[in-house]
């Protein structure tokens, strides 16, 4: 009957322990973020603040063309030599910086939130690297994570192991007032997808 006393304490201060070493907001496992028509601001810094020598000035941002209309193209060829982790070719092209803030379409069921990321980037409209860093804030606490894509098309795989998932980023139609890719004044382009943070 002793024995049994001493392991039932032993087994409840073990119980008290364990719990007092996860805090109460700490990150529990996996959860996902949905993200529905959030706008993702871009601009595009490869030129420094005079842009492309044929670019305009929009919303205070250079923006991103596609390869075909962007009149230094041959100074950056694509696609790049050797290939990223999903076989994609490595990207060339025009250096820019994005910023991706907004509030899960889930709400707090599975994760949810809002979340805020930014970083830099390579590449032209449909076909880009990115490396960046993001947080998504909820009830259960707050959770750092990386951001790090390859895309083909609009589509964006995310390839790091602490935010992993896909998104599309659709870039806006030629007579849009956030830019085009065709004129290179695209600094805007709607996010669809879900993040899942680990």
């Amino acid at each position: 009957m002793q024995l049994r006393k001493v392991i039932a304490l032993s087994l409840g201060i073990g119980a008290i322990a364990a719990m007092s070493v996860v805090p109460s907001v700490a990150h529990n496992g996996p959860g996902a973020c949905v993200v529905a028509a959030i706008g993702a601001n871009v601009n595009n810094v490869h030129y420094g603040i005079n842009g492309h020598p044929q670019q305009t000035k929009l919303q205070n941002r250079w923006g991103l063309y596609y390869p075909p209309s962007d009149p230094q193209a041959s100074a950056h060829a694509m696609p790049g030599t050797g290939a990223g982790p999903l076989g994609i070719p490595n990207t060339v092209g025009d250096r820019y910086t994005w910023l991706l803030n907004g509030t899960c379409s889930n709400g707090t069921i599975g994760g949810g939130g809002n979340f805020s990321s930014s970083g830099t980037g390579i590449g032209f409209c449909g076909r880009s690297t990115g490396l960046g860093s993001g947080t998504i804030s909820n009830p259960a606490g707050s959770h750092s994570y990386i951001v790090k894509w390859e895309s083909a098309g609009s589509q964006l795989i995310l390839t790091d192991t602490t935010n992993i998932g896909s998104v599309n980023a659709q870039p806006n139609p030629a007579d849009s007032s956030d830019g085009s890719c065709t004129n290179g004044t695209a600094v805007k382009f709607l996010v669809d997808g879900v993040l899942v943070h680990n």
